[in-house]
């Protein structure tokens, strides 16, 4: 299986207008994209590697893994579910109802298709996905 990092480094006019801070809009598609080319959901410790290794949050920074679910938790952009029991107990990350009415999945495939120049089906199920939520949308 193959891993994935995208990171965006332009403003974009597709991502949601209430985040008035680059890095955290920045860290935001992210993420989005991390959980959407993951399948539709990312357990915590790899959102955090994932993030880590794009250069967008400390590994250790604690109080910034706190902001960031917190922040994008409350603005409804993600959501976090616990799975298993006891002592297993996951956090997972899945998008959120806000970040599925304001970001276009075809958008995140489509950058990602820029990033790696390739085209957009060559991520077959993102892109059966992708399109699918483009039809009932219009």
């Amino acid at each position: 299986m193959s891993q994935y990092i995208v990171v965006l480094k332009e403003e974009c006019e597709s991502l949601p207008s209430s985040i008035s801070d680059s890095h955290q809009r920045i860290m935001l598609m992210a993420a989005l994209t991390h959980i959407f080319m993951s399948g539709g959901n990312v357990k915590e410790d790899d959102m955090w590697s994932f993030l880590s290794e794009a250069g967008l949050l400390d590994a250790n920074d604690f109080a910034g893994k706190k902001n960031f679910v917190a922040t994008f938790t409350r603005q409804l952009y993600l959501t976090v579910n616990k799975v298993g029991e006891g002592e297993f107990t996951k956090n997972v990350f899945e998008w959120g109802r806000r970040a599925t009415e304001e970001v276009p999945k075809l958008f995140v495939l489509n950058k990602m298709a820029e990033a790696f120049e390739k085209t957009p089906d060559y991520w077959s199920e993102q892109f059966k996905q992708a399109n699918e939520e483009a039809q009932q949308r219009s």
